[in-house]
């Protein structure tokens, strides 16, 4: 069964470097907030009430992430930088669907 505490795992090597993402329990679930690099103020917040909607929206930023990381941020991504993101984005779907069904 996913839980928020398994998706926190999965993505804690992730959150750990993403100094941009940042997640905090709430009263009404999981809240992903987004700041926008050294700024007092964040640039927006998600609120997650399942673990699978927690892991969907990490998915998403970690995909994000990767291909920043892999075109420096200094060109658009190109069809391989975006199959070698999908590539351990995989890894992470393989992961969930193991949790999922212990």
């Amino acid at each position: 069964m996913l839980t928020f505490e398994k998706v926190l795992n999965m993505f804690e090597d992730y959150l750990a470097k993403d100094l941009e993402v940042e997640i905090v329990q709430t009263s009404r679930g999981y809240l992903r907030i987004e700041w926008n690099g050294n700024l007092p103020y964040c640039d927006g917040g998600y609120v997650c009430h399942t673990p699978e909607e927690l892991f969907d929206t990490l998915l998403d930023d970690y995909k994000g992430y990767l291909e920043v990381e892999l075109t420096k941020g200094r060109r658009d991504a190109t069809a391989e930088d975006e199959h070698l993101a999908e590539a351990q984005c995989q890894l992470l779907w393989d992961k969930r669907r193991l949790e999922e069904t212990t």
